[in-house]
């Protein structure tokens, strides 16, 4: 057992360098280190975040989570809350080569119920509200733009105007504007992570990780982990704890260290 976890953690860190050398992160850790000012203000900002709250002193965008009463799309179509979220659900995920499928909640890299944390709170035209901290991923783009492909953002830098990928029953999945950014204090994160990689919150998808490692990087690099877990149910139990672990090795979380 000792030597199946140091071969997902080796398997890991070789992905990993094998995908951050073709630059995939370079942009992700750049953006964590510029944004590393702060949120002061707790008012919607219509210019969304980096257009005057950050550059206060004191905050650093960590934190890659979302916010516990947050309500995910299940597979057979209902909702559930983020913090009754259990290993083995299947939830609605995305990707553009897939369109929306069913998609098994495997792991969770984060689960804290006591730190009260800032939650950066998005908005769309129709009213969807995605709660997360600041440094979690989001696919956004700008809107009508000709490229189909969706890049990922931290919470922290979207900004009123862009677009984000809304989720309708049917399968559809369509740019939807961003129209209010907010930012509020909760007790009650979760990160659960899926076999895609992707999670629809509020009708709106979003990634299961966090900025600092770029979307690509981070789900190949957890694949090793995926693999032994998808050998047997009961590796399900024996691993779940070190993936957090590794998931801090990929992202080069200080913590950690």
């Amino acid at each position: 057992m000792a030597a199946a976890r140091i071969l997902i953690i080796l398997a890991s860190v070789i992905f990993y360098d094998t995908a951050h050398g073709c630059g995939a992160g370079a942009g992700g850790a750049a953006a964590g280190v510029a944004g590393a000012a702060g949120v002061a203000s707790h008012a919607s900002n219509a210019g969304g975040l980096g257009a005057g709250v950050l550059g206060a002193v004191g905050f650093i965008p960590k934190g890659k989570c979302i916010y516990e009463e947050a309500e995910v799309r299940m597979a057979d179509g209902t909702t559930k809350r983020v913090k009754h979220l259990e290993i083995g659900d299947e939830v609605l995920a995305y990707t553009v080569e897939e369109g929306v499928h069913p998609s098994r909640v495997f792991g969770e890299l984060h689960n804290d119920n006591e730190t009260l944390i800032q939650i950066v709170e998005i908005q769309t035209s129709t009213g969807r509200k995605i709660p997360v901290t600041p440094a979690h991923s989001l696919f956004a783009r700008q809107c009508l733009s000709d490229d189909q492909k969706w890049s990922t953002k931290a919470a922290y830098e979207v900004r009123v105007g862009d677009c984000l990928p809304r989720y309708y029953a049917g399968g559809d999945v369509v740019e939807e504007s961003v129209t209010n950014i907010r930012v509020f204090d909760a007790r009650g994160i979760r990160q659960p992570v899926t076999e895609t990689g992707s999670i629809i919150v509020d009708d709106v998808v979003i990634s299961c990780y966090d900025r600092v490692v770029s979307q690509d990087a981070t789900h190949m690099a957890l694949f090793p982990y995926r693999w032994m877990i998808g050998l047997s149910k009961a590796y399900v139990a024996q691993f779940k704890s070190l993936l957090p672990t590794i998931y801090n090795l990929i992202t080069f979380d200080t913590a950690l260290f």
